[in-house]
């Protein structure tokens, strides 16, 4: 399903412009919430006992909805951690197979 799509103005303009084709609200169903606290849970647990790195977390390739990338463009790249030490920036990621699913049969 394709939301948005540029198309050329009448004065010649090429420029892109991108209009919102369907618009739709959507609350994540408990099972997939359930998931998602897991998901939370396993994040905090390691943060909180200092593993913090990606071999902790879930990744892409564990197929579970949701994963941890780093964030950080550079591995010098870090913040504060809980535990009193300096950690890489980690971002969290829907898997692009959970938001196809959402688009193409919840939208």
């Amino acid at each position: 399903m394709r939301l948005a799509a540029p198309y050329a103005l009448p004065n010649g303009n090429t420029e892109p412009e991108y209009r919102l084709g369907k618009v739709a609200l959507w609350t994540m169903p408990p099972h997939d919430l359930a998931i998602a606290r897991e998901y939370w849970e396993n994040i905090r647990e390691n943060v909180l006992a200092d593993r913090i790195s990606p071999r902790y977390f879930w990744s892409i390739s564990d197929n579970r909805k949701f994963h941890v990338r780093p964030k950080a463009s550079k591995a010098s790249d870090t913040t504060a951690n809980p535990n009193g030490g300096r950690a890489q920036k980690y971002c969290y990621w829907f898997n692009a197979g959970y938001i196809r699913e959402i688009v193409e049969n919840e939208i």
